[in-house]
């Protein structure tokens, strides 16, 4: 898969507004659905990370 289109990050909150998962994201070749691509972050409700990976294509990269 070629990505040619520009990332855009898309952030989950907690019910509380504070951030629980913020990623990169690209939109699939079809233009159907959003993939995973490069660096996710997951936040305690008191905005201290909890962990990080990367995405390629949707799928889990590295540790």
């Amino acid at each position: 898969m070629t990505i040619e289109a520009d990332l855009n990050i898309a952030e989950i909150p907690y019910q509380s507004g504070a951030i629980r998962f913020r990623y990169a994201r690209v939109m699939s070749p079809d233009k159907t659905r959003w993939i995973r691509h490069g660096l996710f972050v997951a936040y305690h409700e008191n905005g201290t990370v909890v962990s990080e990976g990367q995405y390629v294509d949707g799928k889990e990269d590295g540790l």
